[in-house]
């Protein structure tokens, strides 16, 4: 369990990389907000390894280092999980701080690409996860899901399983209108205690306890 002292502890500083580093950033990418989720945080640096475009963006692979030198998702700190912290406060508890520095980076982006991709113990189908329909998810070739429960007030989307491509895809496509006629996969999510259901294609994730599809 977390200590007193812990829980306001600061977190440990993550790196920052800038596509262009005298220009303002259109685009912010995060890694390992779930420090568990080792896939987001490789295809964030391959991002930084490969990116050629114009379009100015920040990357920071390894958000919640404490999660990740301790092979968990949340911050051990506080025992609290920053994906459910934004933006933060800088008077908060060691995840509230973290996610403070976060929202520095995220202000006034047009597109926030959350890198996810499972946590260790869960298996999951790859889709995009928004709290609207932004014209640029219509350009992914995936299942998209586009309900609520994300929303960070600012152009937000999740990936969840997503390879590079649909990075450079979102990025390509940022300032282009919505696909005619173009509609998300799903608007609905439901959790449930996972007994042996079958595996279909509206299934999302699932792991040991918990069971997710989605409508």
């Amino acid at each position: 369990m977390p200590s007193l002292f812990t829980y306001f502890q600061s977190a440990p500083p993550f790196t920052v990389w800038k596509s262009h580093p005298g220009q303002k950033s259109r685009v912010l990418i995060t890694g390992g907000i779930d420090g568990d989720e080792y896939a987001g945080i490789e295809i964030a640096k391959k991002l930084i390894a490969s990116y050629d475009l114009s379009i100015p963006i920040t990357v920071i692979p390894i958000v919640n280092l404490a999660g990740y030198k301790n092979k968990i998702s949340y911050n051990p700190l506080d025992g609290r999980y920053p994906k459910h912290i934004f933006p933060g406060s800088v008077f908060g508890s060691s995840s509230s701080r973290l996610m403070h520095e976060v929202s520095k980076y995220a202000k006034g982006v047009d597109l926030w690409i959350d890198l996810h991709c499972g946590a260790i113990g869960e298996t999951l189908i790859p889709f995009a996860w928004a709290p609207e329909a932004y014209p640029v998810l219509s350009y992914l070739n995936t299942r998209v899901l586009v309900e609520k429960s994300v929303n960070k007030n600012i152009p937000y989307v999740m990936l969840e399983g997503g390879e590079l491509p649909w990075i450079y895809t979102l990025i390509k496509n940022l300032d282009k209108p919505i696909k005619p006629g173009w509609q998300p996969t799903y608007t609905n999510i439901k959790y449930e205690k996972y007994q042996g259901q079958p595996i279909t294609k509206d299934v999302l994730w699932w792991s040991k306890t918990n069971f997710v599809t989605a409508s």
